[in-house]
C-alpha cells in the first residue's frame, strides 16, 4: 500500500468515526495528555494539529464537551472534574498544547476555529484566538467540517461565556453577540473583539509557533456591516470594533450601500485603554445613477448602551461611531446611553461619524 493510499484510508476512517459517533458526546483529556472518547478511542486529528502546529486538534459539535479526566477513568465526575469547554451551538475545532507548565491540566486550549452560529461555554482560559475559520458542508451525520486557514469566514458567533480569560482575540466575519468573560485578569479579559471588515488582514494565533496570516475581506455590495452586541467583560478589552457596510460599485446596481455595524449593550470594567468603534457606511461609487439609491451612502453604525466602570484614572477611553458612506443623503452614527462609573478620568474621547 502506498503512503497516499494509507493517508486516504486514514482520513476516510477518521471521517467515518466523526460521523458515526453519538452526539452529544464527552471527550476526555487525561492527566497524561491523551484525548479520547468515552470508549477510550483517540480523537486527536493529528493531520490538523500538525498543520496548525499544536500537539492536539479535536472536533466538538453541538452538545459535545471536553472534560479534564483527573483520575483517567474515562467517566465524567461532575463534582470533581471540570467541563473545560462545551459547544452549545454550531461546532468548532479546538487546538491544544502544553503552554503553562505545572498547571492543573497537561494541555491548554490554545485556539478555537468555529463554524457559523457558534456558541460555547468555557471553564478555563483560552490561550489564543477564537475565530470563525471552519465551514460546514451538509447536515446531520453526513456533515463535514473544513478548516479554512486563509480567511475568517463570514459567520456568526452567537454566544461565548467563560469563567476564565481569552488571552487572544475573538474574530468573526459576521455578527458577534452574547459574550461574557468573567475570569480574573492581570490585564484584559480579551484583547480584541472584531467583526466583519474590522477583522482586517491579521495574524490568527491558534497555538502554533507561527501565527496564521489571514486576508482582509470586504463586505458584499449593499450588505450591512457586522455588529457586536451583548458584551460583558470583567476586565475589558483593548478594542471592540464592528464592520463597515458594503459599498456599491456597479453603475447598473439598484442596491443601496449597506449601513455600518453597531456596537451595543457593552458592560465592562477596564484592564487597560479601551476603544469602541462602530462601522462606517458603505460608499456609493456609481455616479451614473445620480439620485438613485445606489448613490446614497450607507448610514454609519452607532455605539449605544455602554457602561464602563473603573477604580483608576490611568486608562483612556475612545468611542467612535461610524462615518456615513460617501454619496450624500446619509448620516454618521450616534453615541447614546453612555455611563461612566468610578474614577474615569484618564481621558474620554468621543468621535461621531
Amino acid at each position: 500500500m502506498s503512503k497516499h493510499d494509507h493517508a486516504d484510508r486514514h482520513a476516510a476512517s477518521l471521517l467515518e468515526v466523526l460521523e458515526a459517533r453519538i452526539t452529544p458526546a464527552n471527550f476526555f483529556l487525561s492527566p497524561t495528555g491523551s484525548v479520547t472518547d468515552s470508549s477510550g478511542q483517540d480523537v486527536n486529528i493529528s493531520s490538523l494539529a500538525t498543520e496548525v502546529g499544536t500537539s492536539k486538534a479535536i472536533l466538538l459539535k453541538k452538545g459535545d464537551s471536553l472534560i479534564f479526566d483527573a483520575n483517567g477513568d474515562g467517566v465524567y465526575d461532575k463534582k470533581t472534574e471540570p467541563n473545560l469547554f462545551e459547544v452549545k451551538g454550531g461546532a468548532s475545532y479546538l487546538f491544544l498544547d502544553d503552554v503553562i507548565e505545572g498547571d492543573a491540566t497537561p494541555l491548554d486550549i490554545t485556539g478555537v476555529a468555529a463554524t457559523t452560529k457558534f456558541s460555547a461555554t468555557a471553564q478555563t482560559d483560552i490561550l489564543g484566538d477564537i475565530a470563525t475559520m471552519t465551514t460546514v458542508q451538509g447536515s446531520g451525520k453526513s456533515a463535514t467540517y473544513h478548516f479554512n486557514k486563509s480567511i475568517v469566514s463570514d459567520a456568526t458567533i452567537t454566544g461565548f461565556t467563560s469563567s476564565g480569560l481569552v488571552t487572544g482575540s475573538i474574530f468573526a466575519g459576521g455578527n458577534i453577540s452574547k459574550i461574557d468573560i468573567s475570569g480574573e485578569a492581570d490585564g484584559y479579559s480579551v484583547t480584541d473583539i472584531r467583526a466583519g471588515t474590522a477583522v482586517g488582514a491579521t495574524d490568527i494565533d491558534l497555538g502554533g509557533a507561527t501565527p496564521i496570516d489571514v486576508a482582509a475581506t470586504a463586505a458584499a455590495p449593499g450588505a450591512k456591516g457586522a455588529s457586536i452586541s451583548g458584551v460583558t467583560l470583567a476586565w475589558g478589552a483593548h478594542l471592540i470594533a464592528a464592520g463597515d457596510g458594503g459599498s456599491v460599485t456597479d453603475p447598473a446596481s439598484k442596491l443601496k450601500p449597506g449601513a455600518g455595524g453597531s456596537v451595543t449593550k457593552v458592560t465592562t470594567s477596564l484592564g487597560g485603554d479601551l476603544q469602541l468603534i462602530a462601522g462606517a457606511g458603505g460608499s456609493a461609487v456609481a455616479p451614473q445613477n445620480e439620485g438613485t439609491k445606489s448613490t446614497f451612502g450607507g448610514a454609519g453604525g452607532s455605539v449605544s448602551d455602554v457602561t464602563i466602570s473603573t477604580d483608576t484614572d490611568a486608562y483612556d477611553i475612545a468611542i467612535t461611531s461610524g462615518a456615513a458612506g460617501t454619496g450624500g443623503k446619509s448620516f454618521g452614527g450616534s453615541i447614546q446611553k453612555l455611563k461612566l462609573l468610578g474614577d474615569v478620568l484618564g481621558g474620554v474621547l468621543l468621535s461621531t461619524g
